[in-house]
């Protein structure tokens, strides 16, 4: 065999044996079957939708003709924002707060006049539509959101506090971005709410206002996931008729998102 026709059969040899390695090795480059490529691509759930719970303290006040005084508690926290695809700036958001374990008590005083002690239970329920603005630039940021808002108390025997007052709800949103994993933001809210056995909504007499300020930053601890701290402060007033009602709560509250 001619030296040429050796060097053509080795050449050809070598093409066929490394042709089914470079055409694997394309195929991983190419990402279709790479399992590295499916295991870090985001889910649409986590994209889409996106929870955080939070557990704190609260001091509430409660001052009305049959009670008042301040009560120490342990409250929780709940939250859900869902986004959609289609529609980028827009989301819908619900969350929720309630006395988890009361640590002191407040002071009422019967019709009889008999003074005993007792605690409260509050329970909020807000659900909410918002839309990201682009008035702010980089890095702020800013939501206007409109919604529902829910508010009652428990209390034994029913001596006291109020049901399920509601009313719509402003509730404007901005945060200001640190860095990639680190940012911090507040709110403010004004509720009108309905009361009393008419139901009367009244911006002046009825109504709740809120604000807050909240920090988001990586728990490394925690499998990487975002941890916040927020403090919250809120005012309640009632008063349909001749009764009265004012309520405070002042909260420090520790969060993780999911």
């Amino acid at each position: 065999m001619k030296h040429s026709s050796r060097v053509l059969l080795l050449i050809t040899a070598s093409v066929l044996i490394s042709s089914p390695a470079l055409a694997k090795k394309k195929k991983n480059q190419d990402g279709v079957e790479s399992p590295v490529t499916e295991s870090v691509r985001p889910s649409s759930v986590s994209k889409n939708l996106q929870f955080s719970v939070s557990l704190g303290y609260v001091y509430n006040t409660y001052q009305s003709q049959f009670a008042s005084g301040g009560q120490h508690s342990v409250m929780a926290k709940v939250s859900a924002i869902a986004r959609s695809e289609s529609f980028e700036r827009w989301s819908l958001g619900f969350s929720g707060f309630s006395t988890v374990l009361p640590l002191s008590t407040i002071r009422y005083v019967s019709g009889a006049g008999v003074a005993e002690a007792t605690s409260i239970y509050f329970l909020g329920l807000n659900l909410r539509v918002g839309y990201d603005t682009t008035w702010l630039p980089s890095p702020w940021s800013l939501q206007l959101a409109t919604g529902w808002y829910v508010n009652t108390t428990f209390v034994k025997n029913n001596r006291f506090g109020y049901e399920w007052v509601n009313g719509p709800q402003l509730y404007p949103q901005w945060s200001y971005r640190l860095d990639e994993q680190r940012s911090i933001g507040g709110y403010l809210k004004f509720s009108p709410v309905m009361a009393g056995p008419s139901s009367v909504l009244s911006l002046t007499r009825n109504f709740e206002v809120a604000t807050g300020l909240n920090y988001l930053f990586p728990a490394s601890w925690l499998g990487n996931r975002t941890a916040s701290i927020a403090v919250d402060f809120a005012h309640l007033s009632l008063q349909p008729d001749a009764l009265k009602v004012f309520s405070n709560s002042t909260s420090f509250n520790l969060g993780l998102q999911f």
